[in-house]
């Protein structure tokens, strides 16, 4: 912040990139953010486990959560989030066809067949 007060603006990018870099951030990785919902807050919970835990052995990937957001009921439906960084040595197809198949092995147990699952790549 003193940067920017003092309109030092370069020393600010300087020390935010290595601040980025330390910890993995864009744009020295890419972020994915998956929430998923579900009328059930246990049913959502599990199934975030769930996933999460299937998604650990992948590789170039480093998981954060999952977790439950600030707001985490909206039109009735319990929510859990998941952030997902991605390698940038690691094939973005590659990573999207993986997360996809755990998905879909996720809800074929029928106890998470209903929970929705909504992917935000790079979000803001």
């Amino acid at each position: 912040i003193q940067h920017v007060v003092s309109n030092d603006f370069k020393s600010f990018f300087e020390e935010e990139a290595e601040i980025r870099k330390a910890f993995n951030y864009p744009p020295f990785s890419r972020i994915i953010k998956v929430c998923f919902k579900h009328k059930d807050q246990d049913v959502v919970k599990k199934a975030a486990i769930a996933y999460s835990e299937k998604c650990r052995d992948i590789s170039g990937l480093q998981l954060l959560g999952p977790d439950q957001p600030p707001v985490s009921r909206i039109s009735g439906l319990y929510l859990q989030t998941l952030l997902i960084k991605m390698d940038l040595r690691t094939r973005p197809n590659d990573v999207k066809h993986l997360l996809l198949s755990v998905k879909d092995e996720i809800k074929q147990n029928a106890f998470f067949k209903n929970v929705q699952f909504v992917f935000d790549v790079d979000p803001v």
